[in-house]
């Protein structure tokens, strides 16, 4: 199993070869989310701090940070969903820059979303109309995106 020192040392070999890792962690909100299992009171484990400690480590780097980057998705803000701060501590989350993801302009929605010839042309039943659909999903990225999974693979399951 890698260690965060064994990353450190293939970012050195990726810096090497002037390359760059981008670490792309969807859902982060699940990464975060409290175990039930967790001692009362207790809103993390040693090994979530841990891994979060070893991220913002590798991130921060001076050598290896150069040639590493993270990219986290979250329904809510990072300082509210992870672990509570020690004294004297730094904030785990300190190195992500924070980004608000706005709901698609109408535009983008035709042009991406229910256009046939759009990248994530989203193909619905016949019984749901285009308004249903950006109703239910706000012309939010992440629930227009899951709207067409679903849609696809409801219509995948019936073809013949």
């Amino acid at each position: 199993m890698l260690g965060f020192t064994d990353i450190r040392k293939i970012l050195g070999d990726i810096g090497e070869k002037d390359k760059f890792l981008l670490l792309l962690l969807d859902d982060y909100h699940l990464i975060l989310r409290t175990p039930k299992d967790y001692p009362k009171g207790q809103k993390t484990s040693p090994e979530m701090q841990r891994f979060l400690n070893g991220l913002r480590n590798l991130a921060v780097h001076r050598t290896g940070g150069q040639y590493f980057s993270t990219v986290v998705t979250a329904f809510q803000r990072l300082d509210e969903l992870g672990p509570a701060l020690t004294r004297g501590g730094s904030p785990w989350y300190n190195h992500y820059l924070y980004v608000d993801l706005k709901p698609f302009s109408q535009e983008d929605i035709d042009n991406y979303f229910f256009n046939p010839d759009g990248h994530f042309f989203i193909s619905m039943p016949d019984n749901i109309s285009k308004e249903e659909v950006l109703e239910i999903t706000g012309r939010y990225p992440i629930l227009l995106q899951d709207a067409g999974y679903i849609f696809s693979q409801s219509y995948s399951n019936y073809r013949y």
